[in-house]
C-alpha cells in the first residue's frame, strides 16, 4: 500500500518506547541538521488557562508539506498551516478555507479557485496563487516514493505525470496544467474529468509554500521554526523527541477567532502514560490510548470517537522470491478465509470500535444506495472464513500436518497489534501454517514495510476523503508502500478506468476493482474495520479533532 498506511494505521495504532518529560523549557530550539537561524525565537509568557496541552505518541519527521505522511507530523502543521479545505467532522463534506469557492468548466476538467484574499504568512507577507502553483509543482517534481500525496496530482494534472517519473524542476514544468491567473486565483487542468477531485485537496500537499524558502528536492528547511506559515499558530519551539510549542498567528485570516495564545504538544509514546497525562489534566487531548479505555470511557462526553472510516489488514509480499508460497493464489486465499475476525472482534471486546471486515473499503464510505461495505457484503462477500476450505487449499498447494509452511508475520508491538498476532498464530496452525511473530520499533517497521522487507504483515488505512477511490486507488502499482508488491497491470487497467467514470457507474467500477483485487488475486486480507477514538477535555470548547484553532478555555 501507501506510506500513509504508516499513517496508516492512525494514531490509535502508533505507540513507542517510553513517555517524555512533562517539563517546560525555557528557551527555543530546532533540531540538529536545521538552520542556525531557528535557534532562538522568543516564547510569550502565557497563564496556564490560556495555554492548551495535548499528546502526540511519537515524534515529528520533516514538517515539510510535500512530504507529511504520518500522524504526528500531520497533527503539527494542522496548527500551523491553513488549508483550501478542509472536512467536517460531523458530517464528513468539504469545507472552504483558503478557498472561498471554485467554478468547474462544463466538460468537469478545469478548475479555478479563488483565494481567500486576507491570507496571509506569519511574517505578514501576503499568501498568493504563484505560492500554491509553485507548491504543488514542486510536490510532483519530488516524485510519488518522496511526496506520497503528489500522485493526486501527478496523476491526475495534464502534463504532471512524465515530471513526477523524472523528478524535474519546477522551472521545467510549463506544460503541467496548473496556472497563477492572478495573484487569488489559480487554474488546474485535468486529463479527464473527476467528481471527487476537490475532496483530494485536503491534503497536506496542496498547502502553499515559499519558493525563496522551501527549496526544491531538499526538505531540511522545514524543521527552523523561523519559517513563515499561513495557519492559526505559528511553532515557536521544537524538540522532536519531546515537545514542540506554537504561538497565535497574528497574521491569520481569522485571527479574531483564536482565543487561545498557545499550544504545547507533548511527546508520549506509550499509551498508558498518554492516559495517566490525561487524567491528571496534564494534557487535554489524547490521541494513543489502549483497546479498554474505549469500555472504561464509554457514555463519558470525554471520550469522541471519529467517524473517519478505517481498516485494519495484513498485506501479502507475493512478489517476494524469498518465499515462493506466497505467488501461490491458493495459499493467498487460504490466508484470507482461514481467518475468523469474529473471534478477534471478540477478543478485542469493543464492538463499538472493531467490527469484522470482508473487503478493502471500510464502513462508512458512501456507495450506490447507501453504504459501500454493507451493500458488497449482503450481495455477495468477497471473503469469509471457511477451515476445511482452507485446508483443502492448502493440501492443493502441496502443505499438510507432516509439511507446514512457515510465514513470517511482521508488526510493531501495541495491544491492539499484539493481540492480533497471537490470534494469527493460533489460528493459521489449523491450516498448516506456522506462523512466526517478527517485531521492530515503529519506524524501523514503517521503513522495511514500506520497502518490502517482509512476507506478510500488518497494515492500516484510515480513509483519506469520503469515496471509495481512496481505498482502491492503495492497490495501484504506482502507489507507493506494501501493495506495490502485489498490484498488477489488469488492476492498474480497472483503477484508471473507473477515475473516468461518473456517478452509480463510479461506484460500479469500484466494486468490480475490489472484487478482482481480493476475490480473484487475493493481494489482501482484511481483518477488521474500526473506528479511531481520542480522549479530549471538557474544560475547553471548540475543540475538533486534530486542528486546535478555535480552542477556549471554558
Amino acid at each position: 500500500m501507501k506510506k500513509l498506511l504508516a499513517v496508516l494505521m492512525s494514531s490509535l495504532m502508533v505507540v513507542g518506547l517510553a513517555a517524555c518529560s512533562s517539563s517546560t523549557p525555557s528557551g527555543s530550539a530546532a533540531p540538529a541538521g536545521s538552520p542556525a537561524a531557528s535557534t532562538e525565537a522568543a516564547t510569550p509568557a502565557a497563564s496556564e488557562d490560556d495555554i492548551f496541552y495535548f499528546a502526540v505518541a511519537g515524534e515529528p519527521r520533516l514538517l515539510d508539506p510535500a512530504i507529511i505522511d504520518d500522524a504526528v507530523s500531520g497533527l503539527i502543521i494542522s496548527q500551523t498551516y491553513y488549508p483550501l479545505f478542509t472536512t467536517d467532522p460531523d458530517t464528513n463534506e468539504l469545507v472552504n478555507q483558503a478557498c472561498t469557492g471554485y467554478d468547474v468548466s462544463e466538460d468537469g476538467t478545469v478548475y479555478t479557485f479563488h483565494l481567500d484574499e486576507n491570507n496571509k504568512w506569519s511574517d505578514g507577507e501576503p499568501v498568493t496563487a504563484d505560492q500554491y502553483v509553485y507548491a504543488w509543482k514542486r510536490a510532483i517534481g519530488m516524485g510519488k516514493g518522496t511526496s506520497l500525496y503528489s500522485q493526486y496530482l501527478a496523476d491526475y494534472v495534464v502534463g504532471a505525470l512524465p515530471h513526477s517519473e523524472n523528478m524535474d524542476d519546477v522551472a521545467d514544468m510549463d506544460d503541467v496544467g496548473l496556472k497563477a491567473v492572478d495573484d487569488y486565483t489559480i487554474e488546474m487542468t485535468l486529463t479527464q474529468p473527476c467528481e471527487y477531485f476537490t475532496s483530494t485537496m485536503t491534503m497536506s500537499c496542496y498547502l502553499p509554500l515559499r519558493p525563496e524558502i522551501a527549496v526544491e528536492h531538499d526538505s531540511q528547511w522545514a524543521n527552523d521554526i523561523t519559517v513563515p506559515t499561513n495557519g492559526a499558530y505559528k511553532l515557536t519551539y521544537l524538540d522532536a523527541p519531546t515537545r514542540f510549542e506554537f504561538e497565535k498567528n497574528e497574521f491569520f485570516s481569522h485571527a479574531d477567532k483564536v482565543v487561545t495564545q498557545k499550544l504545547v504538544g507533548k511527546v508520549i509514546t506509550d499509551m498508558d502514560a498518554q492516559l495517566m497525562a490525561f487524567q491528571t489534566k496534564e494534557i487535554y487531548y489524547a490521541n494513543s490510548l489502549g483497546n479498554a479505555v474505549a469500555k472504561m470511557y464509554a457514555g463519558n462526553p470525554e471520550l469522541v470517537i471519529s467517524k473517519t472510516p478505517a481498516s485494519y489488514y495484513i498485506y501479502i509480499n507475493s512478489h517476494n522470491n524469498d518465499q515462493p508460497a506466497l505467488q501461490d493464489r491458493r495459499v493467498r486465499r487460504a490466508l484470507q478465509i482461514g481467518l475468523d475476525r469474529d473471534y478477534i472482534c471478540t477478543a478485542l471486546d469493543n464492538d463499538t470500535i472493531y467490527y469484522p471486515l470482508y473487503g478493502l473499503v471500510s464502513k462508512g464510505i458512501p456507495g450506490l444506495n447507501g453504504d459501500f461495505r454493507e451493500e458488497q457484503d449482503a450481495e455477495h462477500q468477497l471473503v469469509y472464513t471457511d477451515k476445511d476450505e482452507a485446508r483443502a487449499l492448502m493440501e492443493e498447494a502441496g502443505y499438510n500436518e507432516n509439511n507446514v509452511l512457515h510465514l513470517v508475520y511482521y508488526t510493531n508491538a501495541s495491544d491492539l497489534h499484539d493481540t492480533v498476532a497471537a490470534i494469527l498464530r493460533e489460528q493459521y496452525k489449523e491450516i498448516y501454517i506456522d506462523l512466526e511473530i517478527k517485531n521492530a520499533e515503529i519506524r524501523t517497521f514503517f521503513d522495511d514495510r514500506e520497502n518490502g522487507i517482509y512476507e506478510i504483515c500488518r497494515g492500516g488505512f484510515s480513509a483519506d476523503y469520503y469515496d471509495a477511490s481512496t481505498f482502491t486507488d492503495l492497490l495501484k502499482t504506482t502507489s507507493t508502500g506494501p501493495v506495490v508488491s502485489s498490484g498488477n497491470e489488469t488492476c492498474d487497467e480497472m483503477i484508471v478506468a473507473s477515475q473516468a467514470k461518473l456517478g452509480d457507474d463510479r461506484i460500479v467500477a469500484m466494486h468490480e476493482i475490489e472484487q478482482y483485487a481480493f476475490e480473484e488475486e487475493c493481494f489482501v486480507i482484511p481483518v477488521i474495520g474500526y473506528v479511531s477514538y481520542t480522549l479530549q477535555s471538557q474544560d475547553w470548547k471548540n475543540l475538533q479533532r486534530g486542528r486546535f484553532w478555535y480552542v477556549e478555555k471554558k
